[in-house]
């Protein structure tokens, strides 16, 4: 007998059954040995209560009981791990839930804030927090409360003198008082004695005396090693193609380009080229050499020539000593200085 295609493909499907009915039944086979080898639960635990009233444990003791009886019986095949955590969780709950209910938390809330309402106080309390926040707000804004700031106005305060007020007007003094030959003159309630005159009274003799005018020039050591004008005639001559100072150039800059073109411009600022400008007090071998300075050539004017003996000092350091040490204790006497009362040379200029 010849099989058609018809009868193979009906054996095929016949026999693909039979395979699957024989894995369905071997599966159902390992599902009851499985069942059978799962122990038993363990009975439910019971249930604890703390603070609570006996109705409350009873009713949570059957709920306890009647939730455990519906696990186990509605829970088919549930490992006992899960159980376990499910039971502890439910557990928990109740027990946080009877904690709270002993504690009477909304009751004491209530208590609390009724309290606070009914407290004469309340209202004082609640003024002070308003000031207390206005005070805030004044501090973040800068000292002013919004919607409450001062304006600024610029007034002028207008000047009205004494006799326009109708008040006696002060007494007029003459503080320019003129100077005079006299040995002594009073300028601003100041008495000014004349310097040679102050130092006789003292008995100090030995002093310079300077028409207060510089005669000389620049040291000749400076003129040979730099190539300087010899006298002041060649240093005119020089200056005319010179350019001024230019916008913008401060006074120290400019000087420094005429060290041959206007040595006392640029010596009152500059040391000589390589020479280190010294600061402080003046060492007693300066102040041999400004004295001798001084009582060959005099000195009173023009600095910046005569600091060019002195090659660690600029020009206005020799005028401040000048001042404040050589006139002041008596070494040199100036006509245009006075002495005053309490020792200080005062300039009065040139007296007639």
């Amino acid at each position: 007998m010849v099989k058609t295609r018809r009868h193979l493909q009906l054996e095929r499907v016949s026999s693909s059954d039979s395979n699957q009915t024989k894995e369905s039944t071997q599966t159902a086979d390992r599902r009851t040995q499985h069942i059978s080898t799962i122990t038993p639960l363990p009975p439910p635990l019971p249930c604890v209560v703390v603070n609570s009233s006996s109705s409350s444990s009873s009713s949570s003791s059957c709920t306890s009981a009647s939730d455990s009886s519906k696990l186990s019986s509605t829970s088919p095949a549930t490992p006992r791990s899960e159980l376990s955590y499910e039971q502890r969780r439910l557990e928990n709950i109740r027990r946080n839930q009877a904690m709270l209910a002993s504690l009477q938390l909304p009751s004491a809330k209530a208590c609390l804030r009724q309290s606070h309402v009914d407290s004469p106080d309340s209202s004082a309390i609640a003024q002070a927090t308003q000031r207390y926040r206005r005070k805030l707000n004044r501090s973040s804004s800068g000292g002013v409360s919004k919607g409450r700031r001062k304006k600024t106005t610029n007034s002028v305060v207008s000047r009205v003198s004494r006799r326009v007020r109708g008040q006696t007007p002060d007494s007029v003094v003459d503080h320019r008082s003129s100077v005079d030959t006299s040995s002594k003159v009073t300028l601003r309630e100041i008495v000014l004695v004349d310097a040679e005159a102050y130092w006789r009274e003292r008995n100090h003799r030995d002093y310079i005396l300077v028409s207060g005018k510089y005669t000389g020039w620049v040291n000749p050591d400076l003129i040979k090693q730099f190539g300087l004008p010899s006298s002041a005639l060649e240093c005119k001559q020089r200056a005319k193609a010179a350019a001024g100072q230019r916008k913008g150039e401060s006074a120290r800059e400019w000087s420094a380009t005429q060290m041959h073109k206007n040595p006392n411009c640029y010596f009152y600022r500059h040391n000589a080229p390589g020479y280190e400008q010294w600061t402080g007090d003046w060492t007693d071998e300066e102040k041999d050499i400004f004295l001798r300075v001084a009582r060959e050539y005099g000195c009173g004017d023009k600095w910046g020539l005569f600091s060019s003996y002195l090659p660690h000092r600029f020009g206005y350091q020799c005028s401040n000593f000048y001042r404040a040490v050589a006139l002041k204790e008596g070494h040199i006497v100036d006509p245009h200085y006075m002495m005053s009362t309490t020792g200080d040379p005062v300039f009065v200029g040139a007296r007639k």
